[in-house]
Formats: C-alpha cells, structure tokens, sequence
C-alpha cells in the first residue's frame, strides 16, 4: 500500500515544479527500465501493481531488488501512472541538471554533439534524445525554450535513453555555440532548400548538428554563426519531413561518415 504522502510525492513529479523541487523523475514501463538497469542505472524506488509481479521482467530484473519495491493495487498503480493504460511498473530516478559552463569545465570530451534548439513537443524531444544515443552521440545541448526531458511523455519517448546521454542545459545558446566554435567545433545548420546534401558530409568529429522548432525551425540569429548548411534530398511533391524523421537521417548519416557507427 502507499501512503498519502508518497502518492502526493509521486503525482508532483508529474509537474515541472516537482520534479525540480525534488531533483526527481518518473521511468514508466518494462522497457524503460530494462534499458535502465543495462546502463547501470537503478532506481531509488520501484512501484509495481499485483498484477505485474507475475512477469518475466519481474524475474529477470527484480529478485533481490525487495528493499526498494513497493507493491500496490492496480486501482493505486493507476491512480500515479503517467499513462492512460499503465503495463505495471515505474521507477523513481534521481537527476541532476548539468549547465553547459559547469560541462566545459569538467574537461569531457565534447564533440560531436546535438543542438536542440526550441524543440517544444515532448515526444519529439524524447524521439530525438533515443535516436542520438542509437547512433552513439554522447552530448545534447538543450536551450531554455526547449521541452524538459525529464517530462513523463519526453522520458517515456526516450525509452530510457536519456539516461545514456549526457543533457546539458544553456541559458544563452548563441554565446554557448560561439564558445563550442572557438573550441574547434564545425557548425552545420539544417536548412530545407540550401547547402550541402546530407549524404556528402565529410568526416567531421567535431561536429554540432542543429536542429531547431517544429514550426519555425533555427532560429535566424543563429545563422549568423559561422556554419554549413545541410539539406536531404527529397521528392519535389513533397513539402518537407517532420524534426525527428530529418534527425534520424542526418544522424545515420553523420555516424556513417564519422565512423561513430
């Protein structure tokens, strides 16, 4: 059973303010946290219904994880859910936000890396979040009008993922680029009808690939930046493909060409 004070607890990190008063969030699914537990992550507390004890994940991933299982009706497990049709099974993790000052000088390595720039749909942000870490890109730059990853529908579009990448947070993206530039790194923008075909990049590993808004795209301050521009060919019926399809190309074709793949 779970108690009222841990029910509120759990509901608030459902909010923004709750998640970050608590520095927690919410991984919602087998899935999640299978990829979780393979990338060495646990987490603190695992809420479970009757139902779902008796699965295979149950077996594979819970036996000896008693002391920090929580077992709680179906009614309860859906009462905390962050889905409509909950599987049975969600984890509390706990984060912290790395800012992109604090992130250069810890001496990582840096590049190559992924800009999101007011990329607003959670889902979308958790697609792109998978895709970069599928194609083995270690770094995604985030703006402040960018959606929060930790958000329950960007999490559980990441599938776990965003605990596989490393997030860094920017509170003025144009001068945070400008710093990566004179680091070494090599700007490309995406742009629908200018630059470069997306399959002719070159080997680059200081690559920064852009991506901006659903609607708007790039911001237009940031052209001014010095870049290159990239675009996929594509049939002239069609208008244009949406961010995540767009990502997932550029990136398979990045990796190829910078053998990250």
């Amino acid at each position: 059973m779970i108690s009222k004070r841990e029910k509120r607890k759990i509901l608030s990190l459902h909010t923004k303010k709750g998640r970050q008063k608590w520095n927690l969030f919410i991984g919602e699914g087998s899935r999640w946290l299978k990829t979780a537990y393979e990338l060495g992550h646990r987490p603190i507390k695992i809420f479970v219904s009757q139902n779902f004890r008796r699965s295979a994940f149950w077996e594979t991933y819970l036996v000896g994880e008693e002391e920090r299982i929580c077992i709680i009706s179906d009614q309860e497990f859906q009462e905390i859910s962050t889905t409509q049709h909950p599987e049975g099974v969600l984890g509390i993790f706990p984060f912290q936000k790395t800012w992109f000052s604090d992130f250069i000088s810890q001496k990582k390595e840096i590049f190559p890396l992924i800009v999101l720039n007011e990329v607003q749909d959670p889902g979308n942000l958790g697609t792109l979040i998978r895709t970069a870490f599928c194609f083995d890109f270690p770094t995604i730059l985030l703006d402040p009008l960018t959606a929060d990853p930790f958000q329950p529908k960007a999490a559980r579009a990441s599938l776990g993922t965003l605990l596989g990448v490393n997030l860094v947070f920017s509170k003025d993206l144009q001068k945070d680029l400008e710093k990566l530039l004179s680091l070494g790194g090599v700007l490309y923008l995406t742009n629908p009808c200018q630059g470069k075909a997306v399959d002719s990049i070159e080997r680059e590993p200081k690559g920064i690939l852009l991506f901006g808004n659903e609607g708007r795209g790039i911001e237009k301050n940031l052209f001014s930046l010095p870049h290159s521009s990239l675009h996929i060919p594509m049939s002239p019926k069609a208008e244009s493909l949406n961010i995540t399809a767009s990502a997932a190309i550029i990136l398979f074709c990045f990796a190829r060409k910078s053998k990250l793949i």
